[in-house]
């Protein structure tokens, strides 16, 4: 019998049922590092979004069944990525209720002690805002992806930088420091939304200068 899941199922179980929302739909999430490879649904009625593909963030698949009379019934869907094979049970329901099914990749380990888990595979993916924030100015400091979250902004930074940036707020003609941090040595975390952000760094004896504003 498949288990009926509200959050998370292991990756290498492969297959859930997921009651899926027809007003608010319903979210599918893959392992952090996998990559989606494909997708099949066995009722058209149901409709069938990729959010992000698993290139920099943890594969999504944003899922909505038909509103109509004669709208979805249960079906199945079947999803890959590079390493796992899914089957989800969709089940529609009446709920305002969006839930969110999550594979998580089992934590494998030579030693008895617990590899950490990286921050960024933690983080809610439906709670992330992409597009609220762009960069402008040195290149060789440029986000290569951004998100809002939590009230923090985060910055996935050059793999060639060894340091973090210094940030400001710009307030008028005034700059004030705003606390930083990194994450899993990848991201520049913001602890601020009151932007616009200039950013600065010296690489090889060369000022760097940059800005993040709202879109």
């Amino acid at each position: 019998m498949l288990p009926f899941i509200n959050a998370t199922v292991p990756a290498d179980h492969g297959q859930a049922v997921l009651p899926c929302s027809i007003m608010l739909g319903c979210t599918i999430t893959l392992p952090a590092g996998e990559r989606l490879q494909y997708i099949t649904i066995g009722d058209e009625r149901y409709t069938v979004r990729i959010a992000s593909n698993g290139s920099d963030l943890p594969a999504r698949i944003l899922i909505f069944p038909s509103r109509d009379r004669d709208g979805a019934r249960e079906a199945k869907i079947d999803i890959a990525d590079t390493s796992h094979a899914y089957m989800v049970i969709l089940q529609p329901t009446a709920t305002a209720i969006s839930q969110t099914l999550t594979f998580a990749a089992p934590v494998r380990s030579a030693s008895s002690t617990p590899t950490p888990v990286g921050e960024i595979t933690t983080l809610d993916p439906t709670q992330m805002t992409f597009g609220a924030w762009r960069y402008t100015g040195d290149a060789a400091i440029s986000c290569i992806s951004t998100f809002e979250y939590a009230a923090t902004v985060w910055c996935k930074l050059q793999p060639n930088l060894t340091k973090a940036p210094s940030v400001y707020g710009i307030v008028g003609k005034a700059r004030e420091p705003v606390d930083v941090r990194i994450v899993d040595r990848t991201y520049l975390v913001i602890q601020s939304i009151d932007g616009p952000f200039e950013v600065n760094i010296t690489l090889n004896g060369i000022e760097r200068h940059g800005k993040l504003e709202h879109s």
